[in-house]
């Protein structure tokens, strides 16, 4: 059923994979190599929830759509809660429903890893921005000091690591700017 509305999708192909027991099933939905999975909800002792329970439990991040033969509103609400892309009746279905289905459910799982990305890169921004004015603090007293030292008559060889001292601060404090410059740049 499958195979054949996908093949009357125009000017799309779609390379499908067919396993044939729940053992392989899960092997296929692990091996993250698919672009979404088709699970039927009749699969002999077990149904296609129980196969979506076990996947995203092992870590799956491959959008599912469940597939049945009965309107059963209950597995419908389960497998949305789940976290199922989509919930259809094989009787109800035809080509451009299922092309939709599975270009909607691809689409949905990009913008979600791209907002969990972006999320991450505002997180460490805002890791940045903290540490920067962490360490900013006591950079401050110590370029502070070491000019206010080196502008007091001292012997030479302090005077060297008094300036060895300021110059390298100088250079940590560039650092934290460039750090405090990159976190406003994650800011949402």
């Amino acid at each position: 059923l499958i195979k054949d509305l996908l093949s009357e999708v125009p000017g799309k192909s779609f390379n499908l994979e067919w396993t044939h027991d729940y053992d392989a099933g899960i092997e296929a939905i692990e091996s993250e190599s698919h672009d979404v999975c088709l699970l039927d909800y009749r699969l002999g002792d077990r149904n296609g929830l129980d196969l979506m329970r076990q996947a995203l439990a092992n870590g799956c991040k491959i959008p599912m759509i469940l597939l049945t033969g009965q309107d059963d509103h209950s597995v419908d609400l389960e497998a949305m809660r789940m976290g199922a892309a989509d919930y259809l009746l094989k009787g109800q279905i035809d080509s451009t429903m299922l092309e939709r289905s599975i270009r909607y459910a691809i689409s949905h799982k990009q913008m979600e890893m791209q907002l969990l990305e972006t999320s991450r890169l505002a997180s460490i921004g805002k890791l940045a921005a903290g540490m920067a004015h962490e360490i900013n603090n006591p950079l401050t007293s110590v370029l502070g000091f070491s000019q206010l030292l080196m502008a007091k008559n001292i012997p030479d060889d302090i005077a060297v690591d008094l300036n060895i001292i300021n110059t390298e601060a100088k250079r940590a404090a560039k650092i934290v700017r460039n750090l405090l410059l990159f976190a406003r740049k994650t800011e949402p």
